[in-house]
């Protein structure tokens, strides 16, 4: 833990977009994570980029969708 639930909880937050390097690692992490810690979790699918090592990106969007994280394109927020 980093303490990241803490603080976003303290400031109201209720839904995180994710968005970065690697799809497959760090943001799925990130948003399986804020899912764990109630939050509503929205990947930013084209503002992404995945390492897909050995089927990494498919297992990962696998997981992020079994935990309830929302997948959009850049496009779906303008």
């Amino acid at each position: 833990r980093t303490g990241l639930d803490g603080y976003l909880e303290s400031r109201g937050v209720k839904r995180v977009f994710c968005a970065g390097l690697a799809t497959d690692f760090c943001v799925a992490w990130t948003a399986t994570d804020a899912r764990r810690f109630g939050l509503q979790a929205v990947v930013i699918e084209d503002a992404c980029r995945a390492i897909d090592t050995g089927g990494s990106l498919v297992a990962a969007w696998q997981a992020m969708k079994k935990a309830g994280v929302r997948r959009v394109s850049s496009g779906a927020l303008l």
